[in-house]
């Protein structure tokens, strides 16, 4: 279960290059149509000097299939450079990427996939050219040919196709970009601007005693606060958006406990100076400070959630509570802060209690050995890594600093899932609108190339290059139209697939379901203008006298 946590988007990503293959093959099988009609002559001729019709299909088919794997290869190239690209970009929380490679399984995957592919999409031109009319195709040799209804429908239905299966990318691409614009808003409950952290693990046979633990992050902490450029410095058990945090259950003072009820809030050790390091607002009383000692009577520090969960329409400070059900010592509220999101930038609020290190073996009998370091600075954080790590030698010169690095960092890879998947998926969705626009730029050139007659005998007869400009304009978009419609249905479906993914948005976004069909519109707009353009630009005289 490795990929749990990334299985939706794994899929999601699945689907989007099912999406472009198809796309992709579209097209190709498209142009393999209209290269069918124009070898039409030269089909009927191999099957007026004894070609069989098996034989012309296994010549046909042989073509794709060659086509395919010449572009199978291409394709291996490319997915080798892009694949060298993540293992360098390394995204945060995508497991197992390095391991990922083109190994034998792979290719041959990828082989048997061309094949496959270069078989289904070139098998229809092949079945149609392998029964040619003789009579009819060698009767008018010399003139130009138009494709019969079907042939034109066909092309026109797989223009639509591309069209529609691109919008419904490009709707799923705008879905998680206006999430990810959203994700970045929201507020994580700390400034993690000029922060530094670090990870600490002190062993227990070089600190047997509690007391030799909290004597020596007392002390490292002191020392960091002395550090130039430091403003404040503290430590937590656990940094949020690093890992996940356990909760603890509680019994409330004056409360009888309840089992169904299960009352219980993350725990949090910290050390003072902790709040002002990390910039976690106190919204009333105040933080852990030194005045929080082993000796000092017990206290702890809660988020508002906590607050507003158990002392709804109270106010909670000087409120006591104790950690766990069985007779364990009272902690009193002495600060109310600020929530602050911790295990994912996304979830619920969740309910936080903050206990000083100090006590905490006076609480539950034990303090914690691994804890984070979080140091504010007034200038670059990294700047302080070597005085930092020079802080902590002179206190332990044999124990290890880990992870050294900003806190906006570990902000940033806390979205790194989301903004991989969400480039991805951009760059998947351009390259569908892409080869959509070339489907309908190929399609509608082709039209004008097969009506160049009519359009000469139009403007003959009197009509002007606006009006030819419309009639070519208004085929190309109507076809694009009929693939906005189907992608809009298609989206609504996919948004249903990907709500485990958005955020902060609805899935049937508004702006989104506004945006891309209009982007895709113009898109199509412009890949109709140039054929447009150029059959409003015909000289009838020639045009009738060649055709």
């Amino acid at each position: 279960m490795v990929a749990g946590g990334v299985r939706p988007r794994l899929l999601l990503l699945l689907g989007a290059v099912m999406v472009i293959l198809v796309t992709a093959c579209a097209n190709v099988a498209n142009l393999l149509l209209a290269r069918a009609d124009v070898r039409r002559q030269e089909v009927a001729v191999r099957a007026a000097l004894g070609a069989g019709r098996a034989d012309l299909a296994r010549q046909l088919l042989t073509e794709s299939v060659t086509l395919s794997m010449i572009g199978g290869a291409f394709s291996l190239a490319v997915a080798w450079a892009a694949l060298r690209l993540v293992v360098v970009l390394r995204p945060a929380g995508l497991p197992r990427v390095d391991e990922v490679s083109l190994d034998l399984p792979v290719l041959g995957a990828a082989a048997v996939l061309a094949m496959v592919t270069g078989v289904v999409f070139g098998l229809a031109p092949a079945l149609r050219l392998s029964r040619p009319n003789l009579s009819g195709v060698l009767g008018d040799s010399g003139r130009s040919l138009s494709p019969g209804r079907a042939r034109k429908v066909a092309r026109g239905a797989l223009v639509v196709a591309q069209v529609a299966s691109s919008l419904v990318l490009a709707l799923g691409a705008g879905l998680l970009i206006r999430s990810l614009v959203e994700l970045n808003r929201v507020d994580l409950g700390f400034d993690p601007r000029g922060v530094l952290t670090a990870q600490l693990q002190v062993p227990a046979p070089d600190y047997p005693q509690n007391a030799e633990v909290v004597r020596f992050y007392r002390q490292l902490v002191e020392r960091i606060r002395e550090l130039p450029g430091v403003t404040d410095a503290g430590a937590v058990r656990i940094l949020p958006l690093s890992r996940s945090i356990g909760d603890w259950s509680i019994t409330i003072e004056g409360r009888p406990f309840d089992p169904m009820e299960n009352p219980n809030a993350d725990f949090q050790a910290v050390t003072p100076g902790y709040f002002s390091a990390m910039g976690v607002v106190m919204l009333r009383g105040r933080p852990i400070s030194e005045a929080d000692h082993e000796d000092a009577p017990l206290s702890a520090v809660i988020n508002e959630t906590m607050a507003e969960r158990y002392w709804p329409g109270e106010d909670a400070l000087g409120r006591r509570f104790r950690m766990g059900t069985a007779d364990q010592p009272w902690l009193s509220i002495v600060g109310i802060a600020r929530t602050v999101r911790h295990n994912e930038v996304t979830e619920a609020p969740r309910a936080e209690m903050y206990v000083p290190h100090a006590q905490l073996p006076r609480e539950i009998g034990s303090t914690p050995r691994g804890m984070a370091l979080v140091v504010r600075t007034s200038g670059d954080p990294l700047a302080l890594a070597g005085p930092v790590r020079e802080a902590v030698r002179v206190l332990d010169r044999n124990l290890p600093v880990s992870d050294l690095r900003p806190l906006a960092a570990v902000a940033a890879d806390a979205l790194a899932q989301p903004r991989f998947t969400t480039w991805l998926l951009g760059v998947f969705a351009a390259l569908a609108l892409a080869l959509a626009a070339v489907g309908i730029y190929g399609t509608v050139s082709l039209l004008v190339a097969e009506r160049s007659a009519e359009v000469g005998i139009r403007m003959a007869l009197g009509a002007d290059p606006g009006s030819i400009l419309r009639l070519v304009m208004g085929q190309g978009l109507s076809l694009a139209g009929a693939g906005v419609a189907i992608g809009l249905a298609g989206g609504v479906a996919l948004t249903r697939g990907i709500a485990s993914l958005v955020y902060g948005v609805g899935t049937l976004d508004p702006l989104t379901f506004v945006a891309v069909p209009a982007l895709l519109c113009a898109v199509a707009a412009l890949a109709c203008l140039v054929p447009a353009r150029r059959a409003a630009s015909l000289d009838p005289v020639l045009t009738l006298r060649r055709g």
